[in-house]
């Protein structure tokens, strides 16, 4: 099927050659289909349907097959504009729509002509675009979404009052208990969270009034971790966990350089493995145990 004759404007005009022998439309241009043993050209549907009873060019009768044909649009530029250029008016003109142009003007005017029936998006119904917004009025899907919406707006304004709140709260407790960085002999296994509090407390900067030496948090960052790992028989579990809260503030706070920050991730990835090798091996050991206990005794 292509584009109904009462469409046409200028009928007369239209050479004859640009109607589909089939079905008597003018052919749709990105459907037009030509015969390439005879020249004639198609609907694309139409002869794709007449192939399936009849091997034949129904223009000349001469045998044809499947691969003889071919899209006008990728093979034959001169027809596939001549047919662009054939003037037509909406297909919705009957309920009103007064739009003619080109019929390769025709695709881009369907999206936005006011008589096009537009799908809505809440409902399952079908209207007119210009009848969408009553319809949106009165679509009680629609109205659930817009009160909906008047709800989550409200949220999100008392959610972000409160979230101011805690920011100027937070900031205030900071500023008066943010701990003191002790000399870095003072940072060993036993005393790692006091330097986790003080980095992930100041992720961005340090402190304006205490103006901790980078360096020196490096420094004792880098002696926990070179103490913990040298007595971590000790207390695995415990050593591990502080560490790892130490060296995942360190990675996140912007206080080091590069060449600072590289280190940091290294030991970060050293002691998770760690950490996991240990966990994975109690699993196994456990399941093992489990394994021996639940099974029956062979005499």
């Amino acid at each position: 099927m292509g584009i109904a004759v009462e469409r046409l404007l200028e009928q007369n005009r239209v050479p004859e050659e640009l109607f589909c022998p089939i079905c008597n439309d003018l052919i749709d241009p990105a459907d037009a289909t030509e015969v390439t043993k005879c020249g004639h050209v198609f609907c694309g549907t139409c002869i794709n349907q007449a192939m399936q009873h009849c091997s034949e060019c129904p223009q000349d009768r001469q045998p044809i097959q499947v691969s003889h044909l071919r899209l006008v649009k990728d093979h034959n530029l001169f027809v596939y504009r001549l047919l662009g250029r054939s003037k037509v008016r909406c297909v919705h003109h009957a309920l009103g729509c007064t739009w003619t142009g080109e019929v390769s003007e025709d695709r881009s005017h369907r999206a936005t002509c006011p008589k096009e029936r537009v799908g809505c998006t809440h409902c399952s119904a079908v209207v007119r675009r210009d009848q969408f917004t009553a319809h949106a009025a009165a679509c009680r899907a629609c109205r659930k979404c817009a009160d909906k919406d008047a709800q989550i707006a409200t949220l999100l304004q008392e959610k972000l009052a409160v979230s101011k709140k805690f920011l100027e709260v937070s900031e205030s407790l900071r500023a008066k208990q943010v701990p003191p960085l002790a000399p870095v002999q003072s940072y060993h296994r036993y005393n790692i969270l006091p330097l986790a509090h003080l980095l992930s407390t100041w992720l961005t900067d340090p402190p304006a009034h205490s103006h901790p030496d980078r360096n020196l948090v490096f420094e004792s960052v880098k002696r926990c971790h070179d103490d913990v790992q040298r007595f971590r028989y000790e207390d695995p579990d415990t050593f591990d966990s502080q560490l790892l809260a130490l060296l995942a503030a360190a990675n996140a706070t912007e206080w080091f350089t590069d060449n600072q920050n590289g280190r940091i991730r290294d030991w970060l990835w050293q002691v998770t493995q760690q950490h996991f090798t240990k966990s994975l091996s109690l699993h196994s050991a456990s399941a093992t145990g489990i394994g021996l206990l639940s099974c029956p005794d062979p005499t």
